[in-house]
């Protein structure tokens, strides 16, 4: 789960990036939102799996609307430490 901070760092990263246009590419609604978990993505001879609390961090911004979510490395975002 996300903390308080780490929510905002995600939602002033994500104003940045977007100039604070919320608009959804799928459906046109001013209805995206950080997702408030940390999902992580590691990877095992070929096999990607969710879920473990090692590999590569990345939070989810969603539509709240239609569900259209877009996945961004939460490092480079700026939400959790490289170390």
């Amino acid at each position: 789960m996300l903390s308080g901070d780490q929510q905002k760092r995600a939602v002033a990263w994500l104003n940045e990036k977007t100039s604070g246009n919320t608009t959804c590419e799928a459906c046109g609604t001013n209805s995206l939102s950080v997702h408030p978990n940390l999902l992580h993505m590691s990877s095992t001879g070929g096999l990607v799996s969710f879920g473990a609390d090692r590999g590569v961090s990345f939070i989810a911004i969603e539509c709240t609307y239609c569900g259209y979510t877009r996945f961004f490395n939460a490092t480079l975002a700026g939400v959790v430490s490289s170390s």
